[in-house]
C-alpha cells in the first residue's frame, strides 16, 4: 500500500482516503514528510485535530 501514497498524494485536496487504514496512514505520513521538508506541492494546511491532513 505504501508504494500508492506518494501518487495519491500528488493530488493533494482533490482525493480522500479512507481505507483501507494502511493505505490512509501512508498518505498521511507521505503529507507530513513533504511539509516537514518544506516543498512547494503541498500548499499549505497541516494536521487537523482529527488525524487528518489538509493539503491546503
Amino acid at each position: 500500500m505504501e508504494r500508492f501514497a506518494p501518487y495519491l498524494v500528488r493530488f493533494a485536496d482533490d482525493v480522500v482516503v479512507l481505507d483501507p487504514p494502511d493505505l490512509r496512514d501512508a498518505v498521511i505520513q507521505q503529507l507530513k514528510s513533504v511539509l516537514a521538508a518544506g516543498e512547494p506541492d503541498a500548499a499549505g494546511g497541516g494536521e487537523t485535530g482529527d488525524g487528518t491532513v489538509n493539503a491546503r
